[in-house]
């Protein structure tokens, strides 16, 4: 059955198989020549260098698993880190023929500099009655290096499944406490003492179909007595129930990923530079099919406790002769930094499909690693790989590309986009070390930038676009006649932001940005002889933005068209382009020539005053939008103005007042016989 362990030891074995163990000169030819992708190495002004790599078509020959899936991705905020993990793992069925079962388990870590305390739920159904539920708790001391696990176990068995019947099943059970005896014995000899296990059936129960088994087990000792137990070549009947892993331990990357697994977790140990704050993996099992998910938050420095692991174990590279170029490439004491990992890794059909990035290398000299870079492609040639150089920068300067004046000695590239990327195909490069890196002022106004050309058509012309960003263009722009729309992929940052230029020729009126949910999004607009440069910041992760541009829809109106001196005049407006509210835009009310108010539009694209007449006569009402060195100015309305008019309603109540008022005195006069009856009022 796949366990978490037997998953962990999966992923690195097919990272052991692929990275560290030689090849045969056939495998390198067969496989190399399939491979589509390119690498990228990119130069920031600080010298050091991020590295992209992107293979489809990676020919692995691993028999033991049919489908692989793993995405690891990094955020960094400060001296916080997290690293987020999703897998799924298919096992071969020639490896896996049991799959009528199904698997779960929950694992919680809180940590600090000097330990990682951990609880665990692990549960397993078998179809034929076997129910396995575990719930544990541990810790694990860095400076000590010494393990402790204590685990309450449930175990029911079905007398069906196992082919017996009550009485068979309680003369077994009784049997139980020697087995645990030999069990304890054979780890305490096979971990040379370091390891001890205490292990007891506290109680059991029988029923006439099944017997439940209550264990529970404290395994504690040192790290060097668990890797003594592993390379032992013990195999226990729980773990080693599997033809997949019987044959994973018997495969010749067994020894290296085990060097590998505790020498990285021997230097972790040691090092104070980071360590785990808190995490969680879940691991879920159904028919064959494993999927990991994780989070695992980090404090400290983790480029430096990277750095140190990595040269920590570089020895087991270092004397096979086709892997050791990656030391020629990195040389101590380059440093590593993964703030920004990004790796999606997909295996299917003995195909690998890989895609890393975020990687930066410092304390490193650019040209050799060029010049590494290009004996690789004499051993290892490849008509669909490419090698892309890309000129990167920081807040204040950016580095440049260009090929040397005289360059015959070096590769012609296929491609120079700029001066800001050069690219060629994989195979046999000579002297690109002779590319020229020029450190120039950042006048594009993004830091860690990535550029794109683009060529686009249009009604039949082309257009070039040049787009620098430090966020991922997932797909290539689309071009309107009125809008440029990019959708990208944010990289974590707290602030991101893209300058594109796009042809005058192109443009027509305001310019403004908006995102897929079309809210208005203000762009920075400059302008040279032939073009415009389109700046925007923006926070990660935003999707789709699009540019727009064309005449605004700008007009106002007034809630009446006739008042007198003293009453409100409400003017109402709308500011929009392409449907687009320009939120925050400012807008000046102008009554007979004079500006009266500044207003800011809204959300919608709307925006309201109101003011008070105080002169009679015809009042001109316009408003003025200015923006991007254009001034729009609205249709003139028209209010008219009166003197003030007394109320109707009181001229009526006077008047009626007046005429009651007389009747009453004309019948008083001629002694009316109404009289007594008005007196009584």
């Amino acid at each position: 059955m796949i366990t978490p362990k037997l998953l962990v030891i999966i992923l690195i074995l097919l990272y052991v198989s692929y990275m560290y163990l030689p090849r045969s000169p056939y495998y390198a030819s067969s496989s190399a020549e399939h491979i589509v992708g390119d690498l990228t190495l990119r130069f920031y002004p600080d010298e050091s260098v991020g590295v992209k790599l992107k293979a489809e078509g990676i020919q692995l020959g691993i028999e033991e698993l049919d489908i692989l899936k793993l995405r690891i991705r990094a955020e960094a905020e400060g001296e916080h880190y997290k690293y987020v993990f999703n897998a799924s793992l298919l096992p071969s069925k020639v490896y896996e023929a049991n799959t009528n079962y199904s698997f779960s388990s929950n694992w919680v870590f809180e940590g600090s500099r000097d330990e990682i305390e951990f609880s665990s739920n692990v549960s397993i159904f078998k179809a034929e009655g076997l129910n396995l539920t575990s719930v544990s708790k541990g810790r694990y001391i860095k400076v000590s290096r010494f393990l402790e696990v204590e685990s309450n176990i449930t175990i029911s068995l079905s007398y069906i499944s196992m082919g017996i019947n009550q009485t068979i099943a309680e003369g077994f059970i009784r049997t139980i406490p020697t087995v645990m005896k030999l069990l304890k014995m054979l780890i305490d000899a096979s971990s040379g003492g370091a390891l001890s296990l205490g292990l007891q059936l506290e109680y059991y129960t029988t029923e006439h179909d099944r017997c439940i088994l209550y264990f529970f087990s404290k395994l504690s000792g040192s790290l060097i007595g668990l890797r003594k137990l592993l390379e032992s070549g013990i195999e226990l009947p729980i773990v080693c129930d599997t033809p997949g892993w019987r044959q994973v331990r018997r495969s010749t990357a067994w020894d290296t990923a085990l060097r590998l697994f505790f020498e990285t977790i021997d230097k972790a140990s040691e090092l104070r530079y980071a360590w785990i704050t808190s995490g969680w993996i879940h691991c879920k099992t159904e028919n064959g099919l494993v999927n990991v998910s994780g989070i695992f938050d980090f404090s400290g420095d983790i480029d430096r406790y990277a750095t140190e692991i990595m040269w920590a174990t570089s020895y087991l590279i270092r004397d096979l002769q086709e892997y050791s170029i990656l030391l020629k490439i990195l040389k101590y004491p380059t440093k590593i930094s993964i703030k920004n990992l990004d790796i999606d890794l997909n295996l299917w059909n003995n195909t690998l499909n890989v895609c890393i990035s975020g990687i930066k290398l410092a304390d490193i000299d650019p040209y050799n690693m060029l010049r590494t870079v290009s004996d690789l492609s004499h051993k290892i040639p490849m008509d669909k790989f490419t090698l892309s150089l890309e000129g990167s920068s920081n807040s204040t300067i950016m580095v440049e590309l260009s090929m040397p004046d005289l360059f015959e000695n070096i590769s012609k590239p296929m491609k120079i986009e700029g001066k800001h990327r050069i690219i060629w195909m994989f195979r046999n490069l000579d002297s690109i070390d002779r590319v020229v890196l020029r450190k120039v002022r950042n006048t594009i106004g993004v830091s860690d930038l990535t550029f794109y050309e683009y060529r686009c058509k249009l009604d039949g012309k082309l257009y070039i676009l040049n787009i620098y960003t430090n966020s991922t263009l997932l797909s290539d722009p689309i071009l309107r006649s009125d809008s440029l729309t990019l959708t990208l992929k944010g990289t974590g940052r707290c602030t991101e932001a893209f300058n594109i230029s796009i042809p005058n020729s192109l443009i027509g009126g305001i310019i403004a940005c908006a995102s897929d949910s079309e809210v208005y999004m203000k762009p920075k607009i400059s302008k040279s002889l032939d073009e415009y440069w389109i700046y925007l910041s923006y926070i990660p992760n935003f999707g789709s933005i699009d540019i727009i541009w064309g005449e605004p829809e700008f007009r106002i109106e007034s809630d009446r068209n006739d008042v007198s001196i003293g009453d409100e005049v409400k003017i109402t407006g709308v500011l929009r382009i392409h449907k687009v509210g320009l939120k925050g835009e400012n807008i000046t009310l102008i009554v007979d020539g004079e500006p009266i108010s500044e207003i800011q539009v809204a959300g919608n694209g709307t925006f309201s005053y109101s003011f008070k007449a105080v002169k009679t006569g015809a009042l001109n009402i316009w408003a003025r939008y200015s923006s991007q060195g254009l001034i729009y100015e609205t249709e003139k309305i028209r209010v008219s103005v009166s003197e003030y008019r007394f109320p109707y309603i009181a001229i009526v109540t006077v008047a009626v007042a007046a005429a009651s008022l007389t009747t009453i005195l004309v019948l008083y006069k001629r002694r009316s016989p109404y009289l007594p009856f008005l007196k009584r009022f």
